[in-house]
């Protein structure tokens, strides 16, 4: 990974510093160098140990590290409890597959349509374990779903905006993304938490034909195919239903908003419950 650091300087003034000092008033330049170069110093710092050993696609920003992570002993920052064949698989109940939904363990945030929670995956080794990550700054993904082909789905929010992404499961680059409709410019006033905001798209599903079931700011409800393997650069809007006289009427600034929404058994319609609490099917 590579990185420049970069400063604009003030180029109008061409006077030699001898020409600044006057009244016995230190050069510019001098006041200036000390902060300069230990903020030049704090960036280095921060660039080190921002990286993990790991070498990133260029489009992938990685989550940077404490500055204290290069004093941790390699052999601490991971852990093994039990031996390399050790396994203790939990005995369990199959969870059938909903038919109108992808298939288990990751087609909503609680893993089926039963909301299980429960995944039937082995997690890693920990033999010299690598982490990879991504982070896009302030804000986070709260459903993370995996289509036909493996790739993650997700909705990505920093509590304003929001965006259906598609990424590589392996380097995290992100392959394609389509922009959601955000928060209205008012949402200070909403009293509702950048971080503590559970409406639009935060819960989605992938349904059986792979296609991001998502709720909006808007009040609607989108349908949105996931781009095929050989055509991953473009999102496509499949329909959309307008949901906004079915939510709980409030007064300005505060709105309710639909959160969450599943499909019936039969698959002929949506069940959606909202921020404010009630449920509902079209």
């Amino acid at each position: 990974m590579t990185g420049t650091l970069s400063s604009n300087a003030d180029t109008a003034d061409a006077r030699t510093p001898d020409e600044h000092v006057t009244k016995g008033r230190r050069p510019k330049l001098l006041n200036v160098l000390p902060r300069i170069l230990l903020i030049g110093m704090l960036l280095l710092v921060v660039a080190a140990c921002g990286s993990d050993g790991v070498r990133e696609q260029d489009s992938v920003k990685p989550i940077s590290n404490g500055l204290l992570y290069p004093l941790v002993p390699e052999d601490d920052r991971f852990v093994r409890y039990h031996p390399v064949g050790y396994s203790t698989p939990i005995a369990h109940v199959p969870v059938p597959r909903h038919p109108y939904m992808a298939p288990n363990m990751g087609n909503n945030m609680h893993c089926d349509a039963y909301m299980t929670d429960t995944y039937e995956a082995s997690g890693p080794l920990g033999l010299r374990p690598q982490t990879r990550s991504r982070t896009q700054g302030f804000g986070g993904y709260g459903t993370i779903s995996y289509d036909s082909q493996g790739r993650l789905v997700a909705v990505y929010s920093n509590g304003g905006a929001f965006q259906l992404e598609l990424m590589d499961p392996y380097t995290l680059e992100e392959l394609a993304s389509y922009d959601l409709p955000g928060r209205p410019w008012y949402w200070p006033l909403q009293g509702v938490l950048p971080w503590e905001y559970l409406g639009a798209g935060m819960y989605f599903y992938l349904d059986d034909q792979y296609r991001a079931i998502v709720p909006t700011t808007q009040n609607t409800l989108r349908v949105v195919q996931i781009p095929g393997p050989e055509n991953h650069d473009e999102f496509t809007l499949v329909r959309e239903y307008d949901l906004s006289d079915y939510v709980v009427p409030m007064d300005w600034p505060k709105e309710d908003s639909v959160a969450w929404v599943l499909p019936e058994w039969s698959g002929d319609h949506y069940w959606y419950a909202t921020t404010a609490g009630i449920e509902v099917t079209p």
